[in-house]
């Protein structure tokens, strides 16, 4: 049975929901592969990752990474995404922002699901409020 109960909330995941992130995980793991030293992730197969934690995804690829290697690697992954964040690198899927604007202007309370970090989080939030 459907309900005609008006949508009161909707929440939405960030990344590969609203945000096209792949360009941007892609040039991080690469910046990160190559300032450490170590060869490039598969393409193809590091975007099948995405969505899980990024320390599980560089753990994944370089299994022999200990727990400072991992770090590293996270700190310029990171560096390359809030670069390209900022930089409004970060494509919004189209017609996010229409639906956002839509449901906004009928009073839906919105929300976003991620696994961000706050900082993260809000580096993104950029792309999809410019």
């Amino acid at each position: 049975m459907i309900d005609d109960t008006p949508l009161r909330m909707a929440v939405f995941d960030l990344d590969g929901t609203l945000l096209d992130s792949r360009a941007g995980i892609l040039a991080g793991f690469d910046a990160a592969a190559q300032e450490i030293g170590v060869p490039a992730a598969d393409s193809t197969e590091l975007l099948k990752a995405v969505g899980l934690p990024i320390e599980r995804i560089v753990t994944q690829f370089y299994p022999d990474f200990d727990t400072d290697d991992v770090a590293h690697f996270v700190v310029h992954y990171r560096r390359v995404w809030a670069a390209r964040s900022r930089a409004g690198a970060v494509d919004l899927f189209p017609g996010v922002k229409d639906v956002i604007a839509g449901l906004d202007a009928t009073g839906v309370l919105l929300g976003i699901a991620t696994g961000k970090s706050r900082r993260g989080f809000w580096t993104s939030h950029c792309a999809i409020t410019a």
